[in-house]
């Protein structure tokens, strides 16, 4: 087995996951179209615009979408960025490695963060979105977990840009 072996079974097994958040996702979409054309007939809403709502959760659908395209039909291309060219070359049977196992779980750890974090950070964008539209007094703890939430996408790329800097920085043998 070839360490971009590993890497391609990582994506589609992530990517797979990803289709029951996709679905979940396509549920808000519907419903907030639902919500959007009922408003637009009912202007006794109290002046509420469902439209930045219901946008919101189109682009956090389509991203997430994209997403789970690239990593279920486009494994081969994201292995390729991701990985170098001798770790298709060299075909082993166990890797032993500790900096290429190291490598891998970094970035299998990066995407992994990514693909969990986007679906909550356009629902937490969502309901910031909301709580401005509405006039309400914004929630601290939503406005905290939108930080957050920004911040683990942030450290999921790193962890993907930076993986062979990882590996080498956690292989080494602690004095």
């Amino acid at each position: 087995m070839q360490k971009s072996d590993i890497y391609e079974i990582a994506f589609k097994v992530l990517g797979l996951y990803l289709v029951v958040v996709v679905i979940g996702q396509l549920r808000e979409v519907l419903m907030y179209a639902a919500v959007l054309l009922q408003s637009r007939n009912n202007v006794s809403e109290g002046g509420l615009d469902h439209v930045p709502l219901f946008l919101i959760s189109v682009f956090s659908f389509l991203i997430t979408l994209l997403f789970t395209g690239a990593l279920i039909f486009r494994t081969k291309k994201l292995v390729r960025v991701v990985s170098k060219k001798e770790d298709s070359d060299n075909i082993t049977n166990v890797i032993t490695d500790k900096v290429s196992i190291y490598q891998i779980a970094s970035t299998i750890i990066g995407f992994i963060l990514i693909a969990v974090t986007i679906p909550h950070f356009g629902i937490q964008l969502k309901s910031y979105v909301q709580l401005l539209q509405s006039g309400s007094n914004l929630n601290d703890q939503i406005s905290d977990s939108l930080l957050i939430s920004g911040i683990k996408i942030i450290v999921g790329i790193l962890a993907l840009i930076y993986s062979n800097a990882i590996a080498r920085f956690l292989s080494k043998e602690q004095r």
